[in-house]
């Protein structure tokens, strides 16, 4: 597979569908609350490097912040513009968005990391913008 990158040059864009085990740490600062998630995520690819898929088995446990706070097994939800050109890869999944690199073949097998930045009202409450680093695995 070959995308296209900004530059106007091609590189082969790597390969991420299959499944995913991923964990996201979520930080805001307006109140100090934590959160941290982990799942799945079931990734198809097309040609040009389009992704879709959904993310499932989704646990949030959050620190800090009202007791209102949204926490627990998470409904699962749909991947939405997303896609990988050589090795970067984006995607939104619950109005979050994630962008990060992917390395294939490591010790620890192959591996997407980044950053991950999600709206108010993520967890129910205004407390500001969520941002965190991210890590999935397969």
């Amino acid at each position: 597979m070959v995308a296209l990158t900004s530059a106007g040059s091609t590189e082969p864009s790597v390969d991420v569908g299959g499944q995913w085990d991923w964990t996201a740490t979520f930080t805001s600062t307006s109140p100090p609350v934590t959160c941290v998630t982990s799942g799945s995520i079931l990734l198809a690819q097309s040609s040009g490097g389009a992704l879709s898929g959904i993310r499932s088995n989704t646990v949030v446990e959050c620190e800090g912040g009202p007791d209102n706070l949204a926490q627990g097994l998470m409904l699962p939800a749909n991947v939405i513009r997303a896609s990988v050109q050589g090795v970067r890869i984006t995607m939104e999944i619950d109005f979050c968005e994630f962008e990060g690199t992917v390395r294939l073949d490591t010790p620890e097998g192959d591996v997407m990391s980044g950053t991950v930045q999600c709206p108010e009202g993520l967890v129910g409450i205004d407390q500001g913008v969520f941002t965190g680093p991210w890590r999935a695995s397969r």
